[in-house]
């Protein structure tokens, strides 16, 4: 007589009996109870200091105990993740402190190279800030000036408030001059990064201790113009002239920003009076912002216009009746400190 075969009944947990059912943790565990020779979990990383080293090495020991020790396997979850923990903390501390890869100096410094960086890389601190527009700043040092650009450089420092204490990270260019390229812009509570890819138009320069103004300026002294003098004024159209004048910023004019003044009044042969002596003006046709910049100098410093300028057109007679200015000038050039700048 065949008996009939009683199953034992079992928990089945999934699809899994308890026996059947293996997690990574168990497997790992396992193998590790086993006595099966498994890779290292932990490693030495290459970069870890020799001073760290004993420190790391302890702790791939303990761990080969802990597998070892017949813990539970929680305990032994919960101890494999400090012990991670650990070596991560081990490993960070090997690293080789961040450096600074700008090199501070004050403008002159950087400017002559009195202090040496590798790849040109200065940090400015403090510098005095002339006048900021568009894609530029500028700085000065005494008689030292010097280009801070970057694209909308302006808005950018305008942000970061009082300009009486920020660094520029700058990288030292030569052309088409020696100006500074900006990184970043640093203040007490905040910095700002900055970008160079759109192109950006600079002035040519010159040393104004050696400079001498081209062979087709002539000289002209302002006293010499009269706004009443249309044959004299029509006859100087289109050329240029090399002078030194007042330097004036005119909000209410709606033909220019810029005026030149005569230093002193050009009495008139033809008109006499008292009332009618007035000095010469010109308006000034807008410069590009490369320019326009520097005649802000001018006007921020008080001081005056010397260069050049192309004659560009002669006022009606009845304007210049009225307003006593003669007409408007191209400027070319002109100096400001101990450089000369050029269109």
């Amino acid at each position: 007589m065949i008996q009939p075969t009683v199953s034992t009944p079992r928990t089945v947990l999934g699809n899994f009996a308890p026996d059947e059912r293996q997690t990574p943790a168990k497997s790992l565990l396992t193998s590790l109870e086993a006595g099966a020779k498994v890779a290292p979990i932990f490693s030495t990383p290459p970069e870890i200091d020799s001073a760290l080293r004993p420190a790391h090495e302890r702790a791939r020991n303990l761990l080969s105990v802990m597998a070892r020790s017949g813990l539970p396997m929680m305990r032994k979850l919960v101890c494999l993740f400090a012990m991670g923990a650990v070596a991560a903390g081990l490993a960070g501390c090997g690293k080789k402190e961040q450096v600074d890869p700008y090199t501070k100096a004050t403008l002159r410094e950087a400017t002559y190279g009195e202090v040496v960086s590798e790849g040109f890389m200065y940090k400015i601190v403090n510098p005095q800030i002339v006048d900021t527009l568009g894609n530029f700043v500028v700085v000065r040092q005494g008689n030292l000036t010097a280009f801070i650009t970057a694209n909308n450089i302006a808005n950018q420092v305008g942000k970061l408030g009082e300009m009486s204490n920020l660094a520029f990270n700058v990288v030292k260019r030569f052309r088409p001059m020696v100006y500074f390229q900006c990184t970043s812009v640093v203040s007490p509570k905040d910095s700002v990064l900055c970008s160079s890819e759109k192109p950006m138009a600079f002035p040519r320069t010159a040393d104004a201790a050696t400079f001498a103004p081209p062979a087709d300026y002539t000289d002209v002294a302002m006293t010499e113009l009269r706004y009443d003098d249309t044959g004299g004024l029509q006859a100087m159209v289109g050329k240029k002239f090399s002078t030194r004048a007042k330097l004036v910023r005119v909000e209410g004019d709606s033909a220019a920003v810029w005026m030149l003044e005569g230093d002193k009044p050009c009495p008139s042969p033809y008109l006499r009076t008292p009332q009618r002596v007035t000095v010469t003006k010109f308006r000034v046709k807008t410069p590009r912002p490369s320019l326009e910049i520097v005649m802000r100098m001018l006007a921020k410093t008080e001081t005056d216009f010397v260069g050049g300028f192309t004659f560009a057109t002669v006022e009606p007679l009845p304007a210049r009746a009225e307003n006593q200015i003669c007409g408007t000038v191209e400027v070319g050039y002109v100096r400001f400190l101990e450089t000369v700048y050029m269109r």
